[in-house]
């Protein structure tokens, strides 16, 4: 399923493997960066134990920086 592909991939730094070729992560540094933490964040979402997930709150402030 797409979950356990993503927690792998990123669990193992391959977030190249996943992510839309398109949006060229090695453009610039700013993209780059960005798609990690993007990717550091959907792991966080993607935990198996509800209490290790972050909240929409928590979230949203981290997409808003």
């Amino acid at each position: 399923n797409l979950t356990a592909l993503a927690v792998d991939r990123i669990g193992k730094g391959h977030v190249d493997e996943i992510i839309d070729p398109f949006l060229e992560p090695h453009r610039d540094a700013w993209t780059l960066l960005s798609v990690h933490k993007v990717a550091e964040l959907a792991f966080r979402c993607l935990a198996y134990h509800r209490d290790m997930r972050p909240s929409m709150m928590e979230v949203a402030e981290e997409l808003e920086l």
